[in-house]
């Protein structure tokens, strides 16, 4: 199929990624369905990340942030402009790369099942995925999700009060909570995407999976807490007894001290970025 651009904004946050921004843009511009623009919202780099619009300057629509927000706060940021700039936001992390039709089999996929459904979104599917059918989702990580802008008129936009990690899963819960329906299409793909900062323990038979920086342990079992223990009631015993086994294994006091600090502040809503638990090199995504 002829390659053709669509009326599709990608949207991105970045943090010290000048290499993997300039690959996500060299894939996009390959896709045969490709976005008109790619907007890339900056969380205060400290590297080349700005000279990216100098390498596409028809193709990027560059912001900077003046401190780094986290991925939440940048996605905030990029989601309250970017939706004003087309009918449909690809969002996808800095480092995610997708096959060349991805975004066309996304497309497609909303299309046919818009016909049926009130969709909000529709997502790829990851390398090993076994299925050939559209699975209905409630939800999912930001990359590689094709979102309909006039959804966050009526759903909002994300929580930057998040900080790192739960933001995309707190707007997508709130999205299929207000009726719209969210669906994963396989025969969209990622080419590749980076497994994160996390390391897994078995326990009892059990994979139990988490992240091993003390900080990002931190917010993602707080926001984790926050969401499931007002979003999603019925699974919130599902959560508190990983936190539970977590906090049996490991042997770290930093890191159990963590855990149950981000649990109890997530019980009580203290959200926000945390003094105790800050890094200068807080990645974006």
């Amino acid at each position: 199929m002829e390659n053709f651009y669509s009326d599709i904004v990608a949207v991105s946050v970045s943090y010290n990624n000048f290499d993997g921004l300039k690959s996500l843009c060299e894939n996009l511009l390959s896709q045969s369905l490709k976005p008109k623009k790619f907007l890339i919202v900056d969380n205060a780099s400290e590297d080349d990340t700005p000279k990216i619009k100098e390498l596409f300057p028809e193709f990027v629509v560059y912001k900077r942030l003046p401190k780094n927000l986290g991925a939440d706060g940048g996605y905030y940021y990029a989601l309250s402009y970017a939706y004003r700039m087309s009918d449909f936001l690809f969002i996808t992390d800095d480092d995610t790369l997708y096959q060349n039709d991805a975004l066309y089999e996304l497309f497609s996929g909303f299309l046919e099942l818009e016909k049926k459904f009130c969709v909000g979104a529709v997502r790829c599917a990851w390398e090993g995925f076994e299925g050939d059918k559209p699975k209905e989702v409630f939800s999912s990580v930001w990359t590689g999700v094709l979102l309909k802008s006039s959804v966050i008129k009526v759903v909002g936009f994300p929580r930057k009060d998040f900080f790192i990690y739960g933001g995309d899963d707190e707007f997508f819960t709130r999205m299929t909570k207000k009726g719209f329906k969210f669906f994963l299409i396989p025969s969209a793909r990622y080419l590749s995407r980076p497994s994160g900062h996390k390391i897994s323990y078995s326990i009892f038979g059990k994979k139990i999976t988490f992240y091993s920086d003390i900080f990002r342990l931190y917010y993602s079992i707080r926001n984790e807490t926050f969401i499931y223990s007002r979003m999603r009631n019925k699974d919130f015993p599902k959560v508190l007894r990983r936190i539970i086994a977590l906090s049996l294994i490991l042997r770290d006091k930093r890191k159990i001290k963590a855990i149950l600090e981000g649990f109890f502040h997530g019980i009580l809503g203290i959200l926000g970025e945390n003094k105790n638990y800050i890094t200068r090199r807080v990645k974006s995504v």
